[in-house]
């Protein structure tokens, strides 16, 4: 039967009688027990939240059995997951330092919990390559709470902190994040703009680009009308109550055509992207709108740009700056949107921590 060797030499130094061994099962049981519980718990959408529950609800179902059993390779967490073969590149898809990051920035609140819980040991997620066809293994491990110092850090990794975090080290700085852009077409946008956006992009020119350009100078012909008449009800005839009212009104409806169709174009013209509101499908995560130069002309593409949180390793969307960063597109993370904030370079593609409290940010 295999034993838990580490509490069992913890409990022969604090203890001269020997003590019997404790079944490694029964103990990895509880810890996968409480794991589960706790993420069904805090279950917040997200890709990594998935893997975890994935890898320990797989390794739950063998508890029973040897522990290569309890050894999962990436084809087996993504059917886990509930992806279908070749669905995904699994390569891009499962980044075990993001999911470490994941859950690393977690583990404080899993240790409450399993505390209420009364248990002494709690669950370590270890990988290995494998000789031969170089197929990389990850599994679950209980390993005793002694093992974790006052701030809940492996022994083994504040060992490595320092080597990570070196000057050879090619590990990314927690204030930085690198975003990644969908292919047109990818993002599905609403039924009535389908016969303008084609395969997720417009291009403008010919008739296309007329089509996009006439409603909008239609519009602010429009918007030009009412403002007119607004004032000329007020500056003919009698100045009363209704006349004020309804000039006010329809001042009110021009702005509105202003801030909610003329100003995102005036802006897409000149800072090139801008979030695309109400463009994409409703069941669609944010997109952006953005113009590009290409050969055949200006084109509008229909694209999102997202990341992964360096700090948290939560997903990364860009969203408006408003109230704190006006007029910017930033990177908001889903977990924590008003701290894990990045900024936003459509051209390198990446973004710095934007708050002082971001880790690695001097204040």
């Amino acid at each position: 039967m295999e034993t838990n060797e580490l509490t069992v030499g913890e409990n022969s130094i604090n203890n001269p009688t020997e003590t019997p061994p404790i079944p490694v099962n029964a103990v990895l049981n509880k810890v996968l027990r409480c794991l589960l519980d706790w993420l069904s718990e805090n279950n917040n959408n997200q890709k990594n939240h998935d893997i975890l529950t994935a890898l320990a609800s797989e390794s739950f179902k063998k508890i029973d059995k040897a522990e290569d059993s309890r050894k999962f390779d990436k084809r087996d967490i993504a059917a886990a997951c509930g992806l279908a073969e070749g669905e995904k590149d699994l390569g891009s898809w499962l980044k075990w330092p993001e999911v470490e990051k994941y859950w690393n920035a977690r583990r404080g609140n899993f240790l409450s919990f399993a505390a209420r819980r009364g248990l002494d040991h709690y669950p370590h997620f270890e990988r290995k390559t494998t000789p031969g066809k170089n197929v990389t293994l990850y599994w679950i491990s209980a390993r005793p709470l002694t093992e974790l110092n006052v701030n809940g850090v492996d022994a083994m990794d504040t060992a490595n902190l320092v080597h990570e975090t070196g000057e050879h080290s090619n590990k990314k700085p927690e204030s930085e994040v690198d975003y990644q852009c969908t292919q047109p077409g990818d993002i599905a946008c609403i039924f009535l703009l389908k016969p303008w956006l084609k395969n997720g992009k417009i291009v403008l020119k010919g008739w296309r680009g007329w089509s996009v350009a006439l409603p909008f100078i239609a519009i602010a012909i429009g918007i030009l009308g009412i403002v007119l008449l607004a004032v000329a009800l007020v500056g003919l005839g009698p100045v009363n109550n209704k006349a004020i009212f309804s000039s006010l009104m329809l001042l009110g409806i021009a702005y509105s055509l202003w801030i909610l169709l003329i100003q995102p174009m005036k802006h897409l013209l000149e800072d090139r992207v801008i979030c695309a509101d109400g463009v994409e499908s409703w069941r669609e995560k944010p997109g952006q709108l953005e113009l590009v130069r290409a050969d055949v002309g200006l084109t509008i593409h229909l694209v999102r740009y997202s990341s992964s949180c360096s700090i948290c390793a939560a997903s990364v969307m860009v969203e408006k700056g408003h109230p704190d960063f006006p007029r910017r597109l930033v990177g908001r993370c889903a977990e924590s949107p008003r701290e894990h904030v990045f900024s936003f370079d459509r051209v390198t593609r990446k973004g710095k921590a934007l708050r002082t409290n971001a880790p690695g940010v001097q204040r």
